[in-house]
C-alpha cells in the first residue's frame, strides 16, 4: 500500500486527499458521513479534500445522491496521469530548439 500512496503523492494528490481516494476506490461508494466515521475527520475537513479530488477527477458524486461518493478505479488514474504525462514530455520536445535558444539568450546584469 505504501507504493500506490507514494505514487499517489507523486501525481500530486496529498496524503489525506491519497488515503481518502484508496479507501474509496476499495471500497465502493461511501457516504460522506461513513467516511466521517471511518476516516475520524471532521465533515467541514472531508467535504474540503473530496472537492480537491473531484477538481482533480478522482472523486465523483452521483447528482441524484450529492452525499454519496465514488472514486474513479485505479487503472483509469494511471491511464489519465500517464496520458497528461505524456503530453507535457510531447510539449517539451517540440520546443526543445526553441527552449534552448531562449535559454541561451538569456542574460543577466552583473553586479
Amino acid at each position: 500500500m505504501n507504493r500506490v500512496l507514494q505514487l499517489l503523492r507523486a501525481l500530486g494528490l496529498t496524503m489525506n486527499e491519497s488515503e481518502i481516494y484508496v479507501y474509496v476506490a476499495k471500497m465502493g461508494p461511501q457516504s460522506i458521513e461513513d467516511l466521517e466515521k471511518v476516516l475520524g475527520i471532521t465533515k467541514q475537513q472531508l467535504c474540503r479534500i473530496l472537492r480537491n479530488l473531484q477538481e482533480k477527477g478522482v472523486i465523483t458524486r452521483n447528482p441524484q445522491m450529492i452525499e454519496v461518493v465514488s472514486a474513479t478505479t485505479f487503472e483509469e488514474l494511471l491511464e489519465f496521469y500517464l496520458k497528461r504525462s505524456k503530453d507535457k514530455v510531447r510539449k517539451i520536445a517540440e520546443n526543445k530548439d526553441e527552449l534552448l535558444t531562449i535559454w541561451k539568450d538569456m542574460k543577466f546584469k552583473e553586479t
